[in-house]
């Protein structure tokens, strides 16, 4: 089966997960509880397949693309897995996450960075949150917005 046609019958089976455009050569997917958006081009996709979920959670489509970075799309909208090239091995995550974890250790991180008595406990919520967006970088998802919204915190770690 064609990558578009996969693509296209998973929207219509899980159809509260992502908008979707048709373009030439592609699709552009819009997840719509982040408003990310990401194209995916048919001819820079080198390897696709629609899995069932070892969990239990609706199916997911895995894509492979010709830089080797992988993308799925699944009932939580884009997944990825973390990238440590930046933070090194200072977290452990699971390989596979998306921007709910990010939106995760962000919220903790927000509640607790001003705290000098839970400062590693800062960082290592701060190095999850920088680890998820370098995955999500790696796999073409815009993260400048989130990137603006650790500023303040990383001055603030750097300075107290």
């Amino acid at each position: 089966m064609e990558l578009s046609n996969v693509i296209q019958r998973w929207l219509k089976d899980y159809p509260r997960i992502f908008l979707s455009k048709d373009i030439p050569f592609g699709i552009r997917l819009r997840e719509i509880t982040t408003t990310k958006e990401r194209t995916i081009l048919w001819n820079q996709t080198i390897q696709w397949r629609r899995k069932s979920n070892p969990t239990g959670e609706p199916d997911y489509i895995n894509l492979v693309f010709e830089d080797g970075h992988e993308l799925i799309l699944c009932h939580a909208g884009f997944a990825f897995a973390p990238s440590y090239n930046t933070v090194g091995d200072t977290v452990s995550l699971p390989q596979v996450v998306c921007f709910q974890d990010y939106l995760r250790f962000k919220h903790h991180l927000d509640h607790l960075y001003q705290d000098e008595s839970r400062r590693g406990e800062s960082l290592q919520s701060l190095m999850s949150c920088l680890a998820i967006l370098e995955g999500a970088a790696l796999v073409g998802l815009d993260i400048s917005a989130e990137e603006k919204e650790l500023e303040p915190i990383l001055k603030f770690l750097d300075t107290h």
